[in-house]
């Protein structure tokens, strides 16, 4: 029963999570409408979706940050449960190529989605358009590089992730459930599959570093890479479009694969030494 419990458990943060940021867009279109008039108020309330967004992001990091405080770091003090972090600085350079080479190997799914189902790629690219996550706004910098990721990794990879492992989950039940719960979070197919595959890897990262902030690290570079997407997608437009696919699917496994063996390798001499 107990470990029943710890299963659903693991869905209450998803659930909160999906809930504040229901509930913060519900009250600013309310606000718009009492304030602007029904169709008015509709279409500033469309028009503002990044500053929606930051708000549903800075409520729910207090939310998160003090269940995360309340449920796992005074839980470990009460009871003695030390966990030493393998996390050092000097892995930011890693995390940061891995962060690129994942954009690469997204890019490269998102394009042969786009052959296969170009009318729900359509609807993806309108939505990220509509909400303005390509912005450089201080807003959609703020929601999207530094905020959004620090509260979506302590509500997946910290409390879901403590969770399951009270009910006794193995690792890679754990790492599965916690990926394909933020890969919902998401509501869209396109965007929630590439969200799966990159919480498989930021709950990897967090396992072997003994720490919440690997993943929080790889979130913000992962989500920060398209401040600077332009400038790389630039540098490979003078090759035909096959020899760019190609490129972008070497780099990526390179990116990803070399950077990942040195942690791996560097995580086992600290844990010795």
């Amino acid at each position: 029963m107990k470990r029943v419990g710890g299963y659903l458990k693991s869905i209450l943060p998803l659930v909160v999570m999906l809930g504040i940021q229901f509930a913060a867009s519900t009250v600013q279109m309310i606000r718009f409408m009492v304030q602007y008039g029904v169709e008015e108020g509709t279409q500033i309330y469309m028009n503002d979706t990044m500053t929606i967004l930051l708000i549903s992001d800075v409520l729910l990091l207090g939310v998160a940050g003090l269940w995360y405080y309340i449920s796992v770091v005074r839980r470990r003090e009460k009871y003695g449960i030390r966990e030493t972090s393998l996390f050092q600085k000097k892995d930011l350079a890693g995390l940061l190529l891995m962060a690129v080479g994942a954009q690469f190997l997204i890019g490269i799914l998102m394009s042969g989605w786009e052959v296969l189902d170009p009318k729900s790629m359509q609807e993806y690219t309108d939505l990220i358009e509509g909400a303005g996550l390509g912005e450089s706004g201080i807003s959609a910098i703020l929601a999207t590089v530094i905020i959004g990721p620090v509260a979506e990794e302590l509500i997946f990879r910290g409390l879901t992730v403590e969770y399951l492992k009270r009910a006794g989950a193995s690792f890679w039940v754990i790492n599965i459930l916690q990926a394909l719960f933020f890969g919902i979070a998401h509501l869209n197919l396109v965007q929630g599959s590439y969200a799966f595959l990159i919480g498989l890897l930021a709950g990897y990262l967090v396992q072997r570093c003994h720490s919440i902030w690997a993943g929080i690290a790889f979130h913000m570079l992962f989500n920060g890479y398209y401040l600077v997407e332009p400038l790389v997608a630039g540098s490979l437009g003078f090759l035909p479009e096959v020899l760019q696919a190609i490129c972008l699917v070497v780099f990526g496994l390179l990116l990803v694969a070399l950077p990942l063996r040195r942690l791996i390798r560097d995580t086992k001499e600290r844990t010795i030494g």
